[in-house]
């Protein structure tokens, strides 16, 4: 139970880095887009 617990925080850990750079990336993509118009 505990092992399984622990297994499923570290997983949605890791979906939510994963998503943190999504973000990031779209933040950058963006930024470049404003500033060559």
């Amino acid at each position: 139970m505990i092992i399984d617990d622990i297994k499923n925080y570290y997983l949605c850990q890791a979906e939510l880095v994963s998503a943190s750079k999504k973000i990031l990336k779209i933040k950058e993509i963006l930024k470049s887009k404003i500033q060559q118009s």
